[in-house]
């Protein structure tokens, strides 16, 4: 869960967090640290941007059925495993390699991530493609 300071402006009640968590695999600094959420519906997109306003997310990734995975956290933690062991491995450590790893990390901060064999082949499949 990620907790949002109240405004004087939030015209929701009970609007005082957003389901979303934070995700961390290596606390190297060149690591962004990641917020994952679903895509906001209506009654709560205010409370989506006061979450990127808050946190100053310089970059937000919509993740759709393009990428084709069991579900959209499956798209989350594919995305998020491929991003953080390339930058980990950018960053000089090779222990980004142990794929099963990262997404056990994954999943002990926001429960689903990368859910099937499926999505854990496309991470695979991804990785062939790049190296």
């Amino acid at each position: 869960m990620v907790v949002l300071k109240s405004t004087k402006d939030s015209k929701t009640p009970g609007s005082d967090y957003i389901n979303a968590s934070f995700l961390e695999v290596s606390s190297c600094e060149s690591n962004p640290r990641i917020i994952a959420a679903q895509g906001p519906l209506r009654h709560t997109c205010e409370d989506f941007w006061e979450m990127v306003i808050q946190y100053h997310c310089p970059l937000i990734v919509m993740l759709t059925q393009l990428m084709v995975t069991s579900a959209g956290i499956g798209r989350t933690g594919t995305f998020c495993t491929i991003l953080n062991t390339v930058l980990r491995i950018l960053a000089g450590n090779l222990t980004a390699l142990d794929l099963g790893h990262t997404v056990s990390i994954l999943r002990s901060q926001r429960m689903g991530m990368v859910e099937t064999m499926y999505d854990m082949t496309r991470n695979n499949s991804c990785f062939a493609i790049m190296s």
